[in-house]
């Protein structure tokens, strides 16, 4: 029953996210393909959560990769559980630094938070390893601030900063009226 309720996207939010963190209670290999099947679904923030947070309690290793996989469809809240999840244990810190090395995650992308964790991690080669990959990060990043400075100069359309604003950002952010 959790899992059909899990997977159903027209349940109250409140109960998918139940029926979501319910299957933590079984086999990764039974609840892995409903919990792929809900972040396939595109779902809403609370679901989304509930499915990082069911992965985590996982120690199957490919809980870790599932939770990378959709890293880029991630809502802010999810992506901070899965952050918490990923630095959880050496395995899974390894893999965000694999995912970082092979450009599949942005490094900027990780809060000050999470950065300086991996920077501190207690097993000392994801620590250096950290050390190697967010330095260089950092200087990307500069780079990609310096070659935006010339849209500071520039007038906006504000018509069309609304339409976009509601296409690509509308999901997680209410445009001001």
């Amino acid at each position: 029953k959790a899992a059909a309720e899990a997977k159903d996207p027209k349940a109250p939010p409140a109960l998918r996210a139940a029926a979501i963190r319910a299957l933590r209670g079984g086999s990764f290999a039974s609840a892995q393909p409903v919990l792929r099947a809900v972040l396939d679904s595109n779902p809403l923030p609370e679901a989304q959560r509930a499915v990082v947070e069911a992965l985590a309690s996982f120690n199957d290793p490919a809980a870790g990769t599932l939770l990378l996989f959709f890293w880029r469809a991630y809502q802010p809240a999810a992506r901070s559980a899965a952050l918490d999840a990923l630095l959880g244990t050496r395995e899974r810190a390894s893999l965000l630094l694999d995912a970082i090395d092979h450009r599949e995650i942005p490094a900027a992308s990780l809060e000050v938070a999470a950065r300086n964790r991996l920077l501190e991690y207690p097993d000392p080669k994801v620590a250096a390893r950290a050390k190697v990959l967010l330095q260089t990060a950092g200087e990307d990043r500069a780079k990609v601030v310096a070659s935006y400075r010339d849209v500071l100069n520039r007038t906006g359309d504000p018509a069309r900063g609304k339409q976009a604003l509601e296409k690509t950002c509308g999901r997680c952010h209410l445009a001001r009226q």
